[in-house]
């Protein structure tokens, strides 16, 4: 009876533990795999499972009972799941039957015996291209075009033009994955058969597998026709077309991408300077400090830079024709007034000059100035690489005022943006001092003109002049004028005027109603010597002939001293208080024929101050004899030199000979505008009058006996002195003008 218990109860654990998952010592497929059919290579076939079991082990046999291979789902981490494609080594074929088993592991190190073997076949549906890609255009040629299902050891495509019905070529994925690592052996790109494959074209696909177990091929499956891309042209992106403030020369600048493109090529021109660079990248961009490696002397800022796309989607095809021309500008650069500048308070705003820091290649300076409601702009039209500027360039510019300064430069025909502002002010009380030039100077006539620095809105100038007269002592004078500019021959106390002397010279301004301050005075020598112009170390050509000076400004008369044969140290004063003489006058002093005399020149401009010293010396030769037609006439009497308004009758004739007789008048003598000549008689002889100036040049001349009504001149002649020479019958007299 004891051992009848014994039977049934370890006949009840038996029955137990083959039936309930507590305690369970082996495992197997699941029922709805026991036997069955996968749908793929992918499916999941699963396993029962088991309490405590951290992972599963399916074994996999032929139904041979030879074992092709085991998969360890503890050590991939898949618990209790299964996939033929898991299996390694292309030993699992479609359209066959397996035998799978499974053990199970509770502590990761020992495994469980295997359970009871279930019969699983694999798919025999024939392979194909993923439905999503047929009667599809692909974005390019590098898209990935896969199979619904990867099937054993990988696949191989044949690709057929379906116009043509001709086999281009076959990819095998196979091989292709093994000779270029990372490529996957299921799937396929039009740009893997270079030179096989035409853009937009339509092609058919049909895909083969590998069977590892028998190492043959499987027919091809269902065909897919898929088209290629057609190139779509591209141009730079619209943040990059026409821009003209590129960064930085290593700023990326990019075009638009397109789909299946393995190389980009970048064509820069200029208009100037012709082809910059072609650039091929395997990116849509490129930097512009790329274009240094083919043309050295760019990129250049501000310069347009004119750039075309062309892609390529094969390595073996040309580049594809471009898309719209863009230009790229790199950003001019800005600048700022000088550090020795900012802050700068202007007093002359005609000459006082502001700087901004130079920059290389800059084409032209642009100023602004900002007064807290207004912009001044610079009135600059002639571009010029000068990086400085005067206030007197802005139009509307005031004194005793503050205002910001800015600059901006053009750089080859692109104008940056303004730079940072700096503060400059204007003199509230602006002085003006002679300028440079002449302060220190020597000026050599009373009447050359003396200037000081001209300031904006200024008139008139008042100057103030002192000087030592060698009688009346200190002189101080006077004098307003409507421009930067006097003589001190406008002086009212010109007749104390002494040479060999220093003037002290100072000015100031009347500006917006009121009279400026004094500037700092400043000495001007006042000195000159005067000496032969006319014939100096010369023949002359008659003993009639005028010998000229050099003439002295403010100068009342004029002296020679000639030495030579006859004449030693002989002082000769022609008492017409001009500068020349003529040899004639001193035939009786002594003066021969075919020498050489050494002749100086003194002048006298203030009385009380006396003759000047002489001067340089020049020499002068006689004519060799008395000329054929020459005739020495001594000429008595001066010809009456009237001011404007006074009684004609007063009028002395001149007596020029025994037939010939003149009688006129010139006034007014001196002039500051213009001379009339008045006729008094009629000549039967032909008569020449000529104006000459004071270097012996005649400079205008008319027929006496064609004058009726007399003749205005000298409006246009410059200040100075000028003869005024009668001709009649070889007689000639001269008589003195003076233009102020």
């Amino acid at each position: 009876m004891l051992k009848i218990r014994t039977f049934y109860l370890l006949l009840f654990i038996l029955i137990f533990t083959r039936t309930n998952n507590w305690g369970q010592t082996t495992t197997q497929l699941s029922s709805a795999f026991c036997p069955g059919t996968v749908a793929s290579m992918g499916s999941n076939i699963t396993c029962v499972g088991v309490s405590g079991a951290i992972g599963y082990r399916f074994e996999v046999s032929n139904m041979s009972n030879i074992v092709i291979g085991t998969y360890n789902g503890y050590a991939a981490g898949t618990t209790n799941k299964f996939r033929f494609s898991w299996m390694s080594g292309c030993v699992v074929s479609y359209g066959t039957t397996y035998k799978i088993r499974v053990a199970f592991t509770t502590n990761g190190s020992t495994w469980s015996a295997y359970g009871s073997t279930c019969q699983v076949t694999t798919p025999t549906s024939p392979i194909q291209i993923n439905p999503i890609f047929c009667s599809t255009t692909i974005a390019s040629m590098g898209s990935s075009i896969t199979c619904l299902t990867n099937q054993m050891c990988g696949h191989r495509f044949q690709v057929t033009d379906q116009s043509t019905g001709i086999v281009v070529g076959v990819y095998d994925a196979i091989a292709g994955a093994i000779a270029n690592p990372g490529r996957s052996k299921y799937e396929f790109r039009f740009s893997w058969m270079p030179g096989l494959i035409n853009v937009g074209t339509i092609y058919t696909i049909n895909v083969a597998f590998y069977n590892g177990t028998t190492a043959t091929w499987s027919p091809y499956g269902p065909g897919c026709d898929i088209e290629t891309p057609t190139p779509v042209p591209t141009e730079l992106t619209t943040t990059f077309c026409n821009d003209s403030a590129i960064a930085t020369i290593g700023t990326n600048i990019y075009c638009d991408p397109v789909p299946g493109t393995i190389q980009y090529q970048f064509i820069v021109t200029n208009s100037t300077y012709g082809p910059i660079a072609t650039l091929n990248k395997f990116t849509n961009s490129f930097k512009l400090q790329e274009l240094t490696a083919q043309s050295s002397a760019h990129p250049m800022a501000g310069l347009q830079y004119d750039v075309v796309v062309k892609t390529k989607q094969l390595s073996t095809d040309p580049f594809d024709n471009p898309g719209n021309s863009c230009f790229v500008k790199l950003v001019v650069p800005t600048t700022t007034i000088s550090t020795n500048d900012c802050g700068r308070t202007i007093n002359y705003l005609q000459q006082d000059t502001l700087f901004s820091v130079p920059l290389s290649g800059v084409q032209f300076y642009k100023y602004r100035l900002f007064d807290g409601a207004t912009y001044l702009y610079d009135s600059v039209v002639t571009p010029s690489s000068y990086n400085g500027i005067t206030l007197r360039k802005f139009p509307g510019i005031q004194y005793c005022k503050t205002y910001s300064i800015s600059v901006k430069v053009k750089m080859n025909g692109t104008w940056s943006q303004w730079g940072p502002d700096c503060s400059i002010s204007t003199e509230c009380n602006p002085t003006t001092e002679l300028r440079p030039g002449f302060c220190g100077s020597t000026v050599s006539s009373c009447m050359t003109n003396i200037y000081v620095n001209s300031l904006i809105y200024g008139t008139p100038y008042r100057y103030s002049v002192q000087w030592t007269h060698p009688t009346l002592g200190l002189i101080t004078d006077s004098v307003d004028m409507v421009g930067s500019g006097f003589k001190l021959s406008n002086l009212p106390q010109a007749s104390k005027l002494v040479y060999n002397t220093f003037y002290f010279i100072k000015c100031k301004v009347y500006i917006g109603g009121a009279w400026k301050p004094w500037g700092p005075g400043c000495f001007v020598l006042l000195n000159t010597s005067s000496s032969l112009t006319g014939f100096c170390n010369l023949a002359v050509t008659t003993m009639g002939t005028n010998v000229y000076s050099s003439s002295v400004g403010c100068a009342l008369d004029y002296k020679f001293r000639l030495n030579g044969p006859g004449l030693s140290n002989y002082e000769h004063n022609p008492s017409t208080m001009t500068n020349r003489f003529q040899p004639s006058q001193l035939i009786s002093a002594g003066i021969q024929y075919n020498q050489t005399y050494t002749v100086e020149v003194a002048y006298l401009v203030n009385a009380a101050a006396g003759w000047s010293a002489y001067g340089t010396s020049c020499t002068i030769t006689t004519p060799s004899a008395m000329m054929p037609d020459e005739t020495i006439y001594e000429l008595n009497g001066t010809a009456k030199e009237f001011n404007e308004g006074e009684n004609m009758e007063n009028t002395n004739q001149n007596n020029l000979s025994e037939d010939v007789q003149f009688e006129f008048v010139i006034f007014p003598n001196p002039t500051n505008n213009d001379f009339t000549l008045t006729k008094l008689n009629d000549l039967t002889f032909r008569s020449n009058i000529r104006i000459i100036d004071q270097f012996g040049k005649t400079i205008e001349q008319w027929n006496a006996n064609e004058i009726h009504d007399g003749v205005t001149f000298g409006s246009s002649y410059p200040q100075g002195f000028y003869f005024v020479e009668f001709e009649c019958e070889n007689i000639r007299k001269s008589f003195k003008l003076v233009k102020i």
